[in-house]
């Protein structure tokens, strides 16, 4: 019995089934009948607009042009004939590596903000530590100085006290002189023991005072603690049932968003009060490289505006003569949470998955 096989719808290499992607050019089987099946969608889909709308400019098709090697493509290509490219992918891995870059880039400027600050300390440092050393230097000098004054008189002094001593010679004024000398001790070590007891009970006083002051002190630092914790308790209690009420508040369900209405609302967002069909096919061409004509616009814009996600309104006409006024789009409330909603969820999604294994596949 033949073993069954899948052949690859791109390259007609014969694969052993169950295979999800070709052996041999990597293309997914499941992505590439999905994106058959999309481009017939909305081929078919534009030409029912196509037949209903008229266009405001000529349209006419044009090959797309492979980012990487440089081939034109038929239109409405999902990926290069000649190197195998996926479109999607490539604009995707380099806004990926733009968003990195630019985030080396911050990185390395807030360290380079930081180096400078550090910097500006160390010298801020160095200059005060200069000054507190000259400023100790110049006080050491200064005591020095006194000191050798001091000693100078006490030199003079004691050469004077000498002189006199010399000159007098006399035992009885000497002795006289002892007398006075040790009466006038005993008397000054009296007054200074009587000040030293009244010094040292007016300190217990002193110490006793600012003890029950302490005390006090902390006896109302005590009280404004509790009072402080009892409110901080009672605000916890009051968030923690604003949290549960809110937590207990059903959400409202967002319907979920094709790649190309993602794409519109954001270029819609980008542009303010300057969007309008065509500066919306204009920028989407610019910033994909897809030119959209105006009946596939006008009916993802119809269906975002059924959905509630945008709204129109009508601009005044323009001041040359025969005018038209321009139709105008915004995003409503709803609209913007979407916008989150597929945020967050391309966020969840590829949380785990970085360039190196995007390089496996």
């Amino acid at each position: 019995m033949a073993e069954k096989t899948i052949k690859c719808p791109k390259c007609g290499h014969e694969n052993v089934y169950p295979s999800e992607e070709c052996e041999k050019c990597g293309s997914s089987f499941a992505l590439f009948a999905e994106t058959r099946a999309v481009i017939e969608e909305l081929k078919k889909e534009n030409e029912e607009i196509e037949e209903l709308l008229p266009l405001e400019e000529d349209e006419e098709e044009s090959s797309v042009i492979c980012p990487k090697c440089g081939h034109e493509n038929p239109y409405l290509s999902e990926e290069c004939l000649k190197c195998g490219v996926v479109f999607s992918k490539y604009y995707e891995i380099l806004a990926r590596n733009q968003e990195d870059e630019k985030e080396r880039e911050k990185v390395l400027k807030l360290k380079q903000e930081a180096e400078q600050r550090a910097e500006a300390l160390r010298r801020q440092r160095e200059g005060e530590e200069k000054a507190e050393a000259l400023k100790r230097q110049k006080e050491a000098e200064e005591r020095a100085e006194a000191l050798r004054i001091k000693r100078e008189e006490e030199e003079k002094a004691e050469a004077l006290r000498r002189q006199k001593e010399a000159e007098e010679k006399a035992e009885a004024l000497r002795e006289q002189k002892e007398a006075e000398e040790k009466a006038e001790a005993l008397r000054q070590q009296k007054e200074e023991e009587e000040k030293a007891e009244a010094l040292r009970k007016l300190k217990e006083e002193q110490e006793k005072a600012e003890a029950l002051k302490k005390l006090k002190e902390e006896e109302e630092k005590a009280e404004e603690l509790r009072r402080r914790e009892e409110e901080e308790e009672i605000e916890e209690k009051k968030k923690t049932e604003q949290e549960i009420i809110k937590a207990l508040k059903p959400k409202p369900k967002m319907k979920d968003l094709s790649k190309s209405e993602e794409m519109v609302m954001l270029i819609i967002l980008r542009l303010g009060d300057n969007a309008y069909g065509v500066s919306i096919r204009r920028q989407i061409y610019k910033d994909t490289g897809k030119d959209y004509t105006y009946g596939t616009l006008y009916g993802l814009l119809r269906q975002l505006s059924h959905k509630g996600l945008i709204e129109k309104t009508r601009g005044a006409p323009t001041p040359k003569k025969g005018g038209r006024s321009k139709t105008y789009f915004k995003l409503t409330e709803e609209g913007i949470q979407g916008l989150k909603d597929s945020m967050a969820l391309h966020r969840k999604i590829w949380k785990d998955i970085d360039e190196y294994s995007l390089e496996k596949i």
